[in-house]
């Protein structure tokens, strides 16, 4: 849950930090193979918290690149130089710092590529698991670019335009599908979106197929709550498609701008969505049930594209996974910087939205669930 207490604020810098992080990786025998220094890109975090403060009314509705404070929360039971989270403070317009804590979920990445490198050293198997514990040591002083996050690009401002709407019915008589977190920004989906996204996955068969979503950020004239309402979908039909890969493509935006401005409804991008087809639709049953693509996941090649594409803290991918009981929709969306599978709401019965069961997704080839 974000915090008010005061702290100090950076001041004419992009971040501030005394620490040096990294990460200690241990095999699946529990033996520690050493400690490594990890470059963090802050970046989605930060913007997560600037629009958890934007949410709150505690800032001006623009993303860009706040001045920012780190500091490490140690572990209670080990203290320093044991990592629980990482404290990331920003200013609001009334003075007080807006923070939360970042958990050390958050540096999966960067022990990922240090195991690679002990998997090219002989000192890790490939598919080998392990443990990795985050650690900060102080550090006095530290040349440019050297002080383990890396270098902060100034981007234009995003001016955010948030409507006016009468939300707070709408959310109450809807269908919510998955389990969120309650500091999440509602996502309400139109039922309509939803079948037309159905309709395109029975017709691309057992090729991925998708499109871009379009929507707005709506603020409920009453309780004042931030929403985000995906409207619409726009199919991309210039994607390069093969049975467990999408591609967007030039033409794929050059598409979906055109479709933005004719609709002239101020529409803004706000995420996208693509199928997993039924690839075992042919296997017998007693495979199907233990069979890992009948599972509802996220890839890597999904975060991968969501990461570079559709940035943005309230940008969203919604999976359609095509399987014998049905086509079932997930939602996926940042949390705290992450990709995490998210609840969202949908106007009508569950009787007329049809399939949505909402089991554990997998991310990346992980559960969607912090286990460090």
């Amino acid at each position: 849950m974000p915090t008010t207490e005061h702290r100090s604020e950076a001041k004419n810098r992009r971040s501030r930090t005394e620490y040096q992080l990294a990460v200690e990786i241990q095999d699946d025998q529990g033996r520690p193979l050493g400690q490594w220094p990890i470059r963090i890109d802050w970046k989605p975090a930060v913007e997560h918290l600037q629009f958890a403060a934007i949410a709150a009314g505690r800032v001006a509705p623009v993303l860009a690149t706040p001045d920012y404070l780190l500091e490490p929360e140690w572990l209670e039971d080990r203290g320093a130089p044991w990592v629980q989270s990482i404290r990331i403070s920003i200013a609001t317009d009334d003075g007080r710092p807006w923070s939360e804590s970042i958990p050390v979920d958050y540096f999966r990445s960067a022990a990922e590529k240090v195991s690679s490198a002990l998997v090219d050293e002989g000192r890790l198997e490939s598919g080998q698991t392990f443990e990795y514990r985050t650690l900060a040591f102080v550090r006095e002083s530290a040349p440019p670019g050297t002080d383990g996050h890396d270098r902060d690009v100034v981007e234009e401002p995003l001016v955010l335009d948030i409507a006016d709407a009468d939300l707070a019915s709408r959310l109450d008589r809807s269908t919510v599908i998955g389990a969120g977190d309650p500091d999440d920004v509602p996502v309400l989906i139109r039922p309509d979106v939803l079948e037309e996204t159905r309709a395109r996955v029975r017709e691309a068969g057992e090729v991925e197929t998708g499109g871009v979503l379009l929507g707005r950020l709506a603020r409920d004239a009453a309780g004042g709550r931030l929403c985000l309402e995906i409207t619409a979908q726009v199919p991309a039909r210039h994607t390069r498609s093969a049975s467990m890969k999408l591609t967007f493509t030039h033409e794929t935006w050059s598409d979906a701008r055109a479709a933005l401005q004719l609709r002239q409804s101020d529409e803004i991008f706000v995420g996208w969505w693509h199928s997993h087809p039924d690839w075992c639709r042919k296997c017998p049953s007693e495979r199907q049930e233990v069979c890992p693509l009948r599972r509802i996941f996220f890839s890597t090649d999904d975060c991968s594209l969501h990461r570079t594409v559709f940035p943005r803290a309230y940008q969203v991918g919604l999976l359609l996974t095509d399987r014998t009981d049905g086509i079932i929709p997930t939602l996926f969306g940042w949390r705290r910087g992450m990709i995490r599978a998210r609840a969202f709401h949908v106007d009508g019965s569950p009787e007329a939205i049809g399939p949505a069961d909402a089991p554990l997704a997998t991310i990346g080839g992980h559960e969607n669930a912090p286990t460090h």
